[in-house]
């Protein structure tokens, strides 16, 4: 299991494109999206190299730990 948290700046873009993704399964509706109109912030799939996928399309950047 990955969670990734990101800048509320960008929380509703982000939240878009994970919505709009076929692999994406939405996990409870109105999570996390109190304050805006998304459907929700949290968001599943199954398949960690889809998400990784997806999250560097963004533009986020695969960290690793040193030696790893």
């Amino acid at each position: 299991m990955q969670i990734w948290m990101i800048l509320k700046s960008i929380e509703c873009e982000t939240a878009e494109v994970f919505y709009r993704n076929p692999f994406t399964e939405i996990v409870s509706k109105g999570f996390g999206s109190s304050d805006c109109k998304c459907l929700t912030h949290l968001f599943f799939i199954k398949d960690k190299k889809k998400t990784e996928k997806i999250l560097v399309e963004i533009g986020f950047l695969k960290r690793t730990k040193s030696g790893s």
